[in-house]
């Protein structure tokens, strides 16, 4: 069964968790959203050139928008910043069945955002 994996934000910590799904030793599918479409194809190369050395089975899309991702996500991982985090978030729950949700550094900038 493919994993269905959605990394939110493709900067440097984003990348990060590209790189560790491109070691998965189990079949995976990882869309990489971010508003800049040459970060997202870095993460596909990213992803495509640690793949290869590890012979993981795996595929990588790209996309700018939230609302480009599927129905239903295994994974979801949230590495935007902390400013307008909220909105990403409940753009991604939205209609949507995502089974868990990681959420990467400082959370909110507003105590009521929590």
């Amino acid at each position: 069964m493919v994993v269905v994996i959605a990394v939110i934000g493709c900067g440097s910590i984003g990348m990060r968790h590209v790189e560790a799904l491109a070691r998965m030793q189990r079949p995976v599918h990882v869309f990489a959203v971010d508003k800049s479409e040459e970060a997202a194809i870095r993460a596909k190369g990213l992803f495509d050139a640690v793949k290869s050395d590890t012979r993981t089975e795996g595929t990588v899309s790209t996309a700018r928008s939230i609302n480009e991702l599927p129905n239903v996500i295994d994974l979801a991982i949230i590495a935007t910043d902390a400013h307008g985090r909220l909105d990403v978030i409940r753009t991604v729950l939205s209609g949507r069945e995502v089974k868990a949700l990681v959420l990467e550094k400082f959370l909110f900038p507003r105590a009521t955002d929590y």
